[in-house]
């Protein structure tokens, strides 16, 4: 059963490439929480396919991320996981480094 959260995040822009970017998107942070957090890359194979698809057709740069590389880190992960190591994602051309407060804040979430 979804909650009304859910049908919200689901539906939000239905058809739109903005959905499409953020249905991608989320699919790429769960695939990869797969992968490091439970070492299962069978799921995150799974997600990154989903992933993959949502983000057909959307433009090489969107919202300042470079989609081209998300892709490509995607495709090479399908192959070997470990590409997935070391790999931030570009906004806006710069790939920036979490901050303590960052951590400070993600561990508060926990």
């Amino acid at each position: 059963m979804q909650t009304v959260f859910e049908d919200k995040w689901y539906n939000y822009g239905a058809g739109s490439v903005e959905s499409a970017f953020l249905h991608g998107m989320v699919q790429v942070a769960a695939g990869a929480y797969k992968h490091f957090d439970f070492e299962n890359d069978d799921g995150m194979r799974s997600l990154f396919e989903t992933a993959l698809g949502y983000l057909r057709g959307v433009p090489a740069d969107f919202y300042g991320v470079d989609v081209d590389d998300v892709r490509a880190r995607l495709r090479a992960a399908l192959d070997d996981p470990t590409a997935l190591h070391g790999w931030r994602i570009a906004l806006d051309g710069e790939r920036v480094d979490a901050t303590e407060v960052d951590f400070a804040y993600a561990d508060a979430l926990e």
